[in-house]
């Protein structure tokens, strides 16, 4: 790993920091020199934060207004955000949301403000960022060349009041620490035309599964898990072939963002779903598809992967990306004839709404979908055994089931 030139090893897990700077007080240059012991990375992290405290403590605090730019307290404000809420109550965020937030400010924000002093930016000004941002195009990252294309389409409403709700919440804690007025306090989102997710029937359900196996064989197994488990699309794609034991049950132990790998699920809980013979029979087809394909990704050991041939230099390290596969959920509801919009998240709402209309109890759904509205909910939630679970949602995944279409004989799990 390539050490920065203002980090130094001096052995036995020690590090030398120093850079120079200007004292705003005197107009002198002055050095700051300092040894810790841990890692480099903790070197790293102990280097940005020594440049922030100069720059909030060590300068005057009228030319550090003046002078301070927007994208000065990005260090110190992800590591606010790492935790929330106060002493016992403390409760870390999940990486997920804090690699969003660092990505708003990256993509969206610092491109267009990042040098602006911090303390002449009207509200005016925001307004217009916002104007800006309701006529940028969206660009799709091809996984094959690494690179952003331009795909001519907008941002929704919904996307661009994430970015400003990030923006708010940095502005926020950039005045404070500069103690001076906000000026995206009365920044207002943009008016959203809210959409009803309206899951799958059972024929629909059918219908595109049908479709599915025909047109893209390899999403096939995912597809019908996301129906019936009602995982997320990123706990689903985080699966592994070595994580597949059929004598126990279908375990979710980690989710993935973009390739990263993170433990458990967005509430950082990990769940459990009965390895059901026909969820079996499926998982072992979808391995023998993708052996006949001689699918590019069968070598990287997971379960559902992308089309590449190196996962290490991939985008996504060769896990399926969400735009990617909503485009095969659009095709293949538009060719079984389901006029309305259906995306993946379309297919972890079907197997909720069933499990509604067939009066399953709150807990059960809860233990089943993972949804959790309050802690003692949860808590009871995750008591409920996987034979429960499983009378449950045996009569929803042989519904699924086609007329007079076998899966196949299942393969020996021969461990390799």
């Amino acid at each position: 790993m390539k050490i920065p030139p203002n980090i130094s090893e001096k052995g036995d897990g020690k590090w030398e920091l120093r850079f120079r700077y200007t004292d705003h007080r005197t107009g002198k240059k002055k050095r700051y020199k300092r040894v810790i012991q841990g890692t480099l990375e903790d070197a790293k992290e102990e280097l940005k934060m020594a440049r922030a405290k100069v720059l909030l403590h060590g300068a005057d605090p009228k030319k550090a207004q003046e002078q301070a730019r927007v994208k000065d307290f990005l260090d110190t404000f992800l590591q606010v955000r790492v935790s929330r809420g106060r002493g016992r109550h403390t409760r870390r965020r999940r990486h997920a949301t804090l690699e969003r937030d660092a990505n708003h400010l990256d993509m969206h924000i610092f491109p267009e403000i990042g040098d602006w002093y911090i303390a002449k930016i009207t509200l005016q000004d925001l307004d217009d960022l916002v104007t800006r941002w309701t006529t940028k195009t969206i660009h799709s990252l091809n996984q094959k060349t690494g690179e952003r294309v331009d795909t001519g389409r907008y941002y929704a409403a919904s996307t661009i009041n994430g970015w400003i709700k990030v923006l708010k919440l940095y502005f926020a804690f950039a005045s404070s620490r500069l103690q001076i007025p906000d000026a995206s306090k009365s920044l207002e989102p943009l008016p959203e035309e809210r959409r009803v997710v309206e899951p799958l029937s059972m024929e629909e359900a059918r219908a595109f599964l049908t479709v599915a196996k025909e047109r893209c064989p390899q999403l096939w197994c995912l597809f019908f898990l996301a129906m019936i488990t009602s995982r997320r699309f990123s706990e689903l794609t985080a699966l592994h072939v070595d994580d597949i034991d059929y004598g126990k049950p279908l375990s979710f132990h980690y989710s993935q963002n973009e390739g990263r790998l993170v433990d458990g699920d967005k509430t950082h809980k990990r769940h459990l779903f009965p390895m059901l013979p026909e969820i079996q029979d499926a998982i072992q087809w979808h391995l023998r598809e993708l052996i006949r394909q001689k699918h590019a990704g069968l070598h990287s050991g997971i379960l559902f992967p992308a089309r590449v041939k190196d996962a290490e230099v991939a985008a996504y390290r060769g896990y399926l990306s969400k735009t990617g596969v909503n485009r095969w959920v659009k095709e293949c509801a538009r060719v079984a004839g389901i006029k309305r919009r259906v995306t993946f998240h379309t297919l972890r709402h079907t197997c909720n709404s069933w499990l509604v209309s067939a009066n399953v109890s709150g807990e059960l759904i809860r233990a089943i979908t993972g949804h959790e509205s309050a802690d003692m909910t949860a808590h009871y939630a995750q008591h409920i055994s996987l034979d429960a679970r499983r009378d449950v949602v045996t009569p929803l995944v042989r519904g699924l089931a086609l007329p007079g279409y076998s899966m196949g004989t299942p393969m020996q799990n021969t461990g390799e």
